[in-house]
């Protein structure tokens, strides 16, 4: 009963017919849907939606009046990984499928200039592909911003926390990636950016094509990255350095890795907080400054732990999404 309830309310959403209580409605049951379930929905509007004519400019205007951010970000380490990653893709495709239709035939007036916010939360990761074809892989606690008339005159995002970027070329409009502290152009390229709000370091490595990195505090201080090559922008200090770096490395998380080279454990772990959705208190001081070098590829985060207890001596205890670590 649930998924003709949830098929029927999404079909109004596609066609733009939904009503404000309806799409309340819809936000919840898609939250409580079983992954399976909602996987085999959106298949099913999608392919229906594949047959159909496209929509009229009017009945396109009208979805995008009513456009929110319902999708359910795939989570990172559930046993279902595969159901859930096309539960959540496939109504991003489909909100997609629109902006690229308009994005194609550019009707004056028919998008009004407002926002579009993707935003993941612990744990959670999503896929996102823009008008134009361009993807954006969104990491764990991160959000990207685009307007609804992306394309007609810019291609701009603006971007908090981590993303890994597929964009599509295009010489008359370059692609730029706006952050808190740096702005970051390119044409058609790929490329990784961490900046998180709460880190003093936002860092850029581009894996293909050339970007142009301006730093919001010295504009004129302008920085150019080849592949292979890592940016590292100090949000208090103003100063960059560029280091030679490995693909593998720095897309290591599109894998479903983390991947360390001599970072403090207090900063490993805060990473592992963030992708297994967890905060894990250490009573260990003297371990906090200490290097660690290594990788983590586990789904499970009780694995992770029995990593952590083989570099150091230690024991864990778990309750709900608190992990307490203490000397053994």
């Amino acid at each position: 009963m649930t998924g003709n309830k949830l098929y029927g309310l999404l079909n109004r959403y596609i066609s733009g017919n939904i009503s404000k209580e309806e799409l309340e409605k819809l936000k919840i049951l898609i939250g409580i849907t079983d992954e399976d379930m909602l996987g085999k929905r959106l298949n099913q509007l999608w392919t229906e939606f594949e047959m159909q004519k496209k929509p009229s400019d009017a009945v396109i205007g009208e979805i995008y009046k009513n456009i929110e951010q319902v999708y359910k970000p795939q989570a990172v380490h559930p046993k279902s990984r595969c159901a859930l990653h096309i539960a959540a893709v496939l109504l991003i495709i489909l909100l997609s499928g629109f902006s690229t239709y308009l994005y194609l035939t550019r009707e004056n007036g028919i998008i009004p200039n407002r926002h579009i916010t993707v935003q993941t939360k612990r744990g959670q990761q999503a896929t996102i592909f823009l008008p134009d074809s361009s993807m954006v892989r969104l990491n764990i606690e991160s959000s990207l911003q685009y307007k609804q008339n992306y394309g007609y005159t810019d291609r701009q995002v603006n971007l908090s926390g981590e993303a890994f970027f597929e964009i599509m070329g295009n010489r008359q409009k370059p692609f730029i990636v706006q952050t808190g502290s740096v702005d970051i152009e390119a044409l058609g390229t790929s490329f990784n950016v961490y900046s998180y709000d709460s880190e003093e370091t936002v860092e850029m490595a581009l894996i293909s094509g050339k970007i142009k990195i301006t730093p919001h505090s010295q504009p004129e201080n302008i920085t150019f990255l080849k592949p292979n090559e890592k940016l590292f922008y100090n949000k208090h200090t103003g100063k960059m350095r560029v280091e030679k770096t490995d693909n593998q490395f720095e897309t290591a998380w599109l894998r479903g890795a983390l991947v360390f080279r001599s970072v403090p454990v207090r900063d490993v772990l805060k990473k592992i907080e963030r992708k297994y959705g967890v905060t894990i208190h250490l009573d260990i001081p003297a371990v906090e400054n200490d290097k660690f070098t290594g990788s983590i590829e586990s789904d499970y985060i009780t694995e992770v732990m029995q990593i952590v207890q083989t570099h150091y001596p230690s024991k864990y205890k778990i309750e709900g999404n608190n992990i307490y670590i203490s000397p053994k």
